[in-house]
């Protein structure tokens, strides 16, 4: 599961990008747009979904990978978006998803799971990603651990938050 492309995903819930899945008992990458079918007709994209509570079948399993993902504070002019990344000598980390097949004018999609903030990231959110080391995205695309082993916050000090650039891109994941 190595070669992440460069410049693969910019911001946005309708955006496309390669993911990492499952398949005949192997990692396989696609392409799939960020957002899931919503509920309501008229309805927002289900782009993040919690995490706790839930089992995930291996067919659903997904990987993003990311180097950072933003976390957005205060709302109007007053927006910021801080730049966080995992503390690791890896060149990407993973983001655990879930992902739907095509079906009925919906293109095949995937929304981020989360978890309760880890204290790094508490200060600007109270949840965040659902973050994997790479040593970790077998596990979770193939099932082999328990998913309250994988998806959890992480301890103190393991992530960097950076302070907004000005006039930077809002690209989320950012290669």
């Amino acid at each position: 599961m190595s070669g992440v492309p460069p410049d693969v995903f910019t911001e946005g819930v309708g955006k496309t990008a390669p993911i990492f899945v499952w398949r005949e008992g192997n990692p396989g990458q696609m392409q799939s747009r960020w957002g899931l079918r919503p509920s309501e007709p008229d309805g927002r994209p289900w782009s993040h979904v919690r995490a706790e509570g839930r089992e995930f079948g291996v067919g659903e399993r997904c990987l993003v990978a990311a180097n950072e993902f933003t976390e957005t504070t205060g709302s109007g002019s007053s927006r910021k978006r801080h730049r966080v990344s995992l503390i690791t000598n890896d060149a990407a980390f993973g983001i655990a998803a879930i992902w739907r097949r095509a079906s009925r004018g919906w293109p095949d999609a995937h929304a981020l799971l989360t978890v309760p903030a880890s204290a790094d990231v508490a200060p600007l959110n109270d949840r965040q990603p659902a973050v994997l080391r790479p040593d970790q995205w077998r596990a979770w695309l193939s099932g082999e651990l328990p998913v309250e082993e994988l998806l959890r916050p992480w301890p103190r000090g393991s992530f960097q938050v950076l302070s907004p650039r000005k006039g930077a891109a809002s690209d989320l994941f950012d290669f």
